[in-house]
């Protein structure tokens, strides 16, 4: 589980690094929402929807930042969603080569952070498991 938590929390550290020197342009948020997801326990998230023209295209786009989709707390929701009301004109950052990879608050941030710690931990934890489990068994 750890390697796979590291896995997923390496290549979101990369891209939310590197969505910092994306290239931005001008949109609009067009829906802002919290969504309550009872499936894993309470989970709250932020549901924001953004447009962005470029080249004749009228692209969207979900992706608030690079890290954690949801939480516990109603209240960090909330706090995204006062950030990003319906009609506010916003920076979208996206992928050069691939504009549908966009978002709105470029490079890494502690969520991002947390999710590789979290992983590595989980490793660690189950690497000393493999080592000192089995000579504690022979006690």
């Amino acid at each position: 589980m750890g390697a796979l938590i590291t896995s997923f929390g390496i290549k979101n550290f990369k891209k939310a690094k590197a969505s910092a020197n994306w290239p931005r342009v001008a949109g609009k948020i067009v829906a802002s929402s919290i969504k309550k997801d009872d499936a894993d326990g309470e989970i709250y998230r932020a549901e924001i929807l953004y447009e962005y023209p470029m080249e004749n295209i009228v692209w969207k786009g979900r992706r608030v930042s690079y890290g954690w989709k949801g939480t516990s707390n109603p209240s960090y929701a909330k706090k995204i969603v006062a950030r990003y009301p319906v009609g506010k004109t916003v920076a979208v950052y996206y992928k050069p080569d691939d504009p549908m990879e966009c978002v709105l608050e470029p490079g890494v941030n502690d969520e991002a952070r947390h999710i590789l710690i979290a992983g590595v931990i989980l490793v660690v934890f189950g690497c000393l498991m493999v080592v000192f489990l089995p000579r504690m068994m022979k006690f």
